[in-house]
């Protein structure tokens, strides 16, 4: 039961995050709005060392 409310709140926590506006590509300055795939894979596979926005980056 406990797990299931967890993951109801993180997923109301990224709705509202995606929604809130667009992000911005460190490297090239674009201003996107990634689906939601993009933004959670971005969150799952990113390190310490590359930025998640890069990863989710249309352009890059």
């Amino acid at each position: 039961m406990e797990l299931c409310i967890l993951a109801i709140g993180i997923v109301i926590a990224c709705v509202i995050d995606l929604d809130a506006g667009a992000f911005e590509c460190p490297e090239c300055k674009t201003r996107f709005i990634p689906i939601m795939k993009d933004y959670v894979m971005g969150h799952l596979l990113s390190t310490e060392e590359s930025s998640v926005l890069l990863a989710l980056c249309p352009v890059a």
